[in-house]
């Protein structure tokens, strides 16, 4: 691994007085200051030159003798007195004006001369306008595709005071923060951001929390722990609040900045989502959508839909139904709403099949939507399909016929809604699962699943204004948990 100068060679035209050059060649003094410590000594220069600086004969010799190039002068003057060895100095030759063809073939020259895991220096003080984002695209390409760390220098030129390089990494890697910033709130990863954080010069305890806030937030969605994202989210929040009222973080420093964007862009993401608010579950699921996190989304509704349509429309089993859903091992610890929607919504269609081949009564929970026909037991998982409006309809019926079910009639139509949603929800996360796109089911295609996200968040987002109207009956808690008794 070595250290490599990288600079545009400055075409040098200095006067002579008193039989010496009036001022340094631009690209000089960080030369000799990198030189001057042993841990950053280039072992490599790379100058990028152009025409003029490798063919105009720009600088006098002090001795009156015949005046020599730019280039000419850097190799027989600075080389020597900062003790760098001719054959470790590389000339990439450039035309005096760069279009995009000169720009790519010099970033391809610089490229093949950094290895892996090598460290480059780049000298700013010369070149043409464009030259730094060049140096700074070469940097970032080799930075993810090489692992090579790169600093960024420049010299100040102050008229009647010394030359001063001056050290610019936390203007470069700004570069790092905004698009670790932005790789957190697209995918929700962390590495780079957690990375930036755990360097940043401002640290304390609240910087400490909201780091912890963040990877949390990165973990529990990456790993589809649905349940925990909005009070992640809550916590981030918090944990960013206090950071920016925190008297220890001043506003007038580089690193600062980075809480700065990550304040307006938690803003710009998450200014709807607040786990008080009733439209929760469709905006974070939309939030999902939106940044293609299918599984995340899926994840979402199958554990949240239950509860939250039963927040808003009144559908709940009777003390008869209730007891039948405690009687199932599978049930322990559940909300009564989720069994009801995940296992019994989601086996209307067959039920509905063996109702019309059997024509007698009976419990109506004997069957299991996700069960092929053929299926032998309930370890072959093959999904049936998804109901119809009118088996749905006829499953309704029978469930408040045999005493199981009670339902606000006048909000029907919705909830057989949110059901189809929530049985497309189970069907995709099956196949997204087992990749399958078996015939008779769901068609798995980018479009397809997002169509169909799209319209469950719209058939969520409709009852959201709806409160529940259980005609005086009381209504079961949606917070307290099943416990298992056996059925006599």
């Amino acid at each position: 691994m070595s250290n490599i100068l990288l600079f545009f060679m400055s075409a040098y035209k200095p006067d002579i007085k008193n039989g010496a050059y009036s001022r340094a060649q631009t690209n000089e003094t960080v030369l000799y200051e990198l030189q001057k410590q042993k841990e950053r000594r280039p072992d490599t220069v790379l100058a990028l030159c152009s025409a003029s600086v490798r063919n105009a004969a720009s600088v006098p010799a002090p001795d009156g003798g015949a005046s020599v190039t730019t280039l000419d002068y850097f190799r027989q003057q600075v080389l020597p007195a900062a003790g760098i060895p001719a054959d470790s100095f590389v000339s990439i030759p450039v035309p005096d004006s760069m279009n995009e063809g000169a720009q790519a073939k010099a970033i391809q020259d610089i490229v093949q001369k950094v290895q892996p895991g090598d460290t480059l220096y780049i000298d700013l003080s010369g070149g043409m306008r464009d030259t730094a984002m060049l140096f700074v695209a070469v940097a970032r390409y080799l930075r993810d595709i090489r692992d090579v760390k790169a600093h960024v220098l420049y010299t100040e030129l102050v008229e009647g005071k010394p030359l001063l390089v001056r050290d610019s990494d936390k203007l470069y890697d700004l570069f790092d923060l905004i698009s670790a910033t932005d790789e957190f709130f697209a995918t929700g990863r962390t590495g780079r951001l957690s990375g930036y954080l755990r360097v940043s010069a401002v640290s304390s305890p609240k910087t400490a929390t909201l780091l912890n806030s963040i990877e949390k937030f990165s973990e529990d969605l990456l790993l589809c722990n649905a349940a925990r994202l909005l009070d992640d989210i809550s916590a981030l929040k918090a944990a960013l609040t206090d950071v920016l009222k925190d008297t220890n973080v001043t506003r007038n420093k580089l690193d600062t900045l980075l809480y700065d964007l990550l304040n307006e862009g938690f803003k710009k993401e998450f200014r709807n989502l607040d786990k008080k608010k009733a439209r929760a579950l469709p905006t974070l699921v939309r939030w999902c959508l939106n940044h293609d996190m299918f599984q995340q989304a899926f994840t979402l509704l199958s554990e949240q839909t239950p509860a939250f349509v039963c927040s808003h429309i009144f559908v709940q089993p009777t003390q008869k139904g209730v007891d039948f859903l405690a009687s199932q091992l599978q049930n322990k610890g559940k909300n009564w709403s989720y069994p009801l929607f995940h296992f019994h919504f989601c086996r209307t269609a067959l039920m509905a099949a063996e109702i019309k081949k059997n024509n007698k009564p009976g419990l109506i929970f004997d069957s299991d939507l996700r069960l092929d026909r053929t299926a032998s037991n309930a370890d072959d998982t093959t999904f049936f399909r998804i109901a119809t409006d009118d088996e749905l309809n006829r499953y309704l019926d029978r469930s408040v016929q045999e005493g199981l079910l009670l339902l606000d009639e006048s909000q029907r139509g919705r909830l057989i809604e949110t059901i189809l949603g929530y049985q497309k929800v189970q069907q995709y996360r099956n196949q997204i699962n087992h990749a399958s796109d078996t015939v008779g089911l769901l068609p798995l295609t980018v479009r397809d699943v997002r169509a169909t996200l799209e319209e469950i968040c719209t058939a969520l987002d409709a009852i959201t204004d709806l409160n529940p109207n259980s005609n005086g009956v009381h209504r079961l808690s949606l917070t307290e948990r099943l416990s298992y008794v056996p059925a006599q």
